[in-house]
C-alpha cells in the first residue's frame, strides 16, 4: 500500500524522465503531434540581405524534376512561382538536368515568400545559387536565382500562387522567353 501523494510523483518522475531520454537521444516532441520527430544535426546557417529577406544556407542532396528537390536534411522544397513540366512531359528532361547541372550536390540559399509550404507539405521558396547582396534587385534575381532562370531559359512557366514578390518578373521572363 502506497501512501497518498505517491502516485502523482511517480507519475512526475516518470514524465521527467522520458522527456530526459527523449531530450538525450536527440529527438524532441512535435509540438502540434505530440510525436516525437528526430532533430537534425545538419548546421543551417540563416543571413539577412540588404532588402531584409532572411536566406537560409541548404545543401541539395537530390534532385526529384525541374522544380524540386530534396535537401540534405530529408525536406523536400518546390519552387516559388514556376512550374517546370512533369517527367514523361515534353521539356522535362530539360529543365530536370539544368537543375542537376547548378544545384545537385551544392550549397543553395533558401528564400521565403508567401505561404511557408505547399499542399504536399514541400516547402515553397525561392532557391539562390550565389548568395546575393540584395533579393530584390532584378539583375541578380536574373543571374543567381534558379526559379528566374528556368523562366528565363523557356524550361519552366510561370506558376504564380498568392502574391509573391516575383509575380511580375516571372511573367516578364515568361514572355521574353516565349519571343
Amino acid at each position: 500500500m502506497q501512501p497518498k501523494g505517491w502516485g502523482g510523483i511517480l507519475v512526475l518522475v516518470l514524465v521527467v524522465a522520458v522527456y530526459a531520454w527523449i531530450s538525450y537521444n536527440g529527438s524532441k516532441p512535435d509540438e502540434q503531434t505530440g510525436n516525437t520527430q528526430q532533430i537534425n544535426n545538419t548546421q543551417q546557417t540563416t543571413v539577412t540581405t540588404q532588402s531584409s529577406n532572411e536566406l537560409t544556407e541548404a545543401v541539395v542532396r537530390r534532385v526529384i524534376d525541374g522544380d524540386t528537390v530534396v535537401l540534405t536534411d530529408g525536406e523536400r522544397v518546390r519552387f516559388i512561382g514556376i512550374d517546370a513540366p512533369e517527367i514523361g512531359e515534353p521539356g522535362a528532361d530539360e529543365a530536370t538536368d539544368f537543375v542537376r547541372e547548378m544545384i545537385d550536390g551544392k550549397t543553395i540559399w533558401l528564400e521565403a515568400d508567401g505561404n511557408d509550404r505547399d499542399r504536399h507539405d514541400r516547402l515553397r521558396r525561392y532557391i539562390w545559387v550565389e548568395m546575393p547582396t540584395d533579393t530584390s534587385d532584378e539583375n541578380e534575381i536574373r543571374s543567381k536565382q534558379l526559379n528566374a532562370m528556368l523562366l528565363e531559359r523557356g524550361l519552366a512557366a510561370a506558376l504564380i500562387v498568392g502574391t509573391p514578390r516575383n509575380a511580375a518578373l516571372f511573367r516578364q521572363l515568361e514572355k521574353e522567353a516565349m519571343e
